[in-house]
């Protein structure tokens, strides 16, 4: 009961407060008619639309396209390019490679008669991270050395499409634009480890560019090269055995070969925590062609 009582009390302090405060001259506030209220509501409306509206344009103009690659999201601006005409392009150069055996290029793809040409493979996919796609076609019903995997992108300027990277279809791809690619061929000396090609997107030339090629020598396979050289162990600093050849100059030499610690700081510098991109690809049919349409 007291407690009730209390709080009777402070309501009525509370109450008797505000009508002080009323009765001390100040005039009141005048009341706000409803054509006001209408007139701002109208008003606040119209601003919000007008937000709503500019946001849209906004949006529309950069045109914001994201894409979902081997659960890393990444987010493009589209360039506003003719997709239709690149398409059609790209159709065209699928259907050469599948009706008449012609490589984009022109050149004949050395098919071998023997297997089946819808066995190739191809995708469509904006691997460069430029905002557009590219056509990546991979090669593989003819020899050996002739088999290969391009990246073309359209030209608009000349409505036709180009090379960006042809190479042994043996393509590992980044989400940081390095494509490291294999040999066709293991010079001998590396054991397990498989030589390659490492890759670096040029954007100012749309192409890929060689930042060095990687070989190695593995003792557990081979205690001498070929000119009966010993393997270096003062080169093995951690003794785990195995070498490697950094070539930057785009040459094939082996006069300085270097430790893991080397190797690996060599490559970090280019792949570092890049993921690897899974790439979308598709038998070389007429079904799959024309589903570019």
């Amino acid at each position: 009961m007291r407690k009730r009582g209390y709080g009777i009390i402070i309501s009525a302090a509370f109450m008797s407060g505000l009508t002080a405060c009323g009765s001390g001259g100040a005039n009141p506030a005048e009341p706000v008619s409803k054509t006001d209220t209408q007139v701002e509501t109208a008003e606040t409306a119209g601003k919000e639309q007008a937000d709503e509206a500019d946001e849209t344009d906004k949006a529309a103009s950069e045109a914001v396209v994201s894409k979902e690659t081997n659960g890393v999201e990444r987010t493009m601006k589209s360039a506003g390019y003719d997709r239709r005409s690149e398409r059609a392009a790209f159709i065209y150069a699928l259907n050469q490679l599948y009706s008449n055996h012609k490589l984009p290029d022109g050149s004949d793809c050395g098919f071998d008669g023997y297997g089946d040409i819808s066995e190739n493979k191809f995708a469509v996919y904006d691997v460069d991270s430029d905002g557009r796609d590219e056509l990546i076609i991979q090669y593989t019903t003819t020899y050996m050395a002739g088999m290969a995997a391009g990246i073309y992108g359209y030209d608009e300027a000349s409505n036709t499409i180009r090379e960006e990277l042809l190479e042994f279809p043996a393509l590992t791809f980044y989400n940081n634009g390095v494509i490291e690619a294999g040999w066709s061929h293991n010079q001998g000396l590396a054991g397990d480890f498989w030589p390659y090609t490492l890759y670096r997107y040029n954007q100012n030339t749309d192409t890929y560019t060689s930042v060095g090629m990687v070989d190695a020598w593995d003792r557990s396979y081979w205690e001498s090269d070929y000119d009966g050289n010993p393997f270096p162990n003062a080169i093995d600093r951690d003794g785990d055995g195995i070498i490697y050849y950094v070539m930057t100059g785009g040459e094939y030499e082996v006069n300085t070969p270097v430790d893991s610690k080397e190797y690996n700081q060599w490559r970090n510098s280019y792949v570092g925590g890049a993921e690897e991109i899974y790439i979308p690809f598709i038998d070389l049919t007429r079904e799959n062609i024309n589903s570019l349409n």
